[in-house]
């Protein structure tokens, strides 16, 4: 039997991976140990080109509100069904990763960061119709999302005012969405 899989060269979306029928290791027992272990905070310290943006992704494509069952089918998760009901497709997710922050000086690489946040944070602008955040939220979260001449302008010292900005919109969307939650923060680069 021949196989006509790809190599996913260069690609870091498990959802690209999976519905382009490229090969995939099944690295689906992380989303396992990861809720069987329950930690607040989860790091993953790999070198570069290890996958830690490939995992980001995969836990978000499971996590996710509306997730695709579809990505699991025939992987190691999709064999807990127990799990899979508890936490597939039941939580926002807010996903970060630096791995395209760059620039020549500090201001570009500082823009790239304002630029990633900023458009992570837009997909959640139905909390600008929210019940659930107040007037002040609502302001804080248009500084995230702000743009000025088609470029995102969030304040300069944004980040001194409100360090916690991913913590934010986290707890912002969960209080709309469910009344429990595990947090899982991962880093990449």
């Amino acid at each position: 039997m021949v196989c006509n899989l790809k190599l996913p060269v260069g690609i870091d979306s498990f959802e690209k991976i999976r519905k382009n029928e490229f090969y995939y290791i099944d690295k689906t027992k992380l989303i396992e140990q990861l809720v069987e272990t329950g930690g607040e905070v989860t790091l993953f310290t790999r070198p570069r080109r290890f996958g830690k943006t490939l995992n980001m992704s995969m836990l978000k494509a499971f996590l996710e509100t509306g997730a695709d069952v579809s990505l699991f089918e025939g992987l190691y998760i999709a064999e807990n069904k127990a799990l899979c009901d508890e936490y597939m497709g039941k939580y926002p997710v807010i996903f970060l990763s630096l791995k395209s922050v760059e620039g020549l000086n500090f201001e570009a690489a500082k823009y790239r960061i304002t630029e990633l946040i900023g458009r992570e944070a837009q997909r959640f602008d139905f909390l600008l119709e929210s019940d659930n955040l107040s007037d002040d939220e609502k302001l804080q979260y248009k500084a995230i999302t702000g743009m000025q001449n088609g470029k995102f302008s969030m304040d300069e010292d944004f980040g001194l005012k409100y360090p916690d900005i991913v913590i934010f919109i986290m707890q912002a969307f969960w209080a709309k969405s469910c009344n429990s939650y595990r947090r899982v923060r991962c880093t990449s680069g």
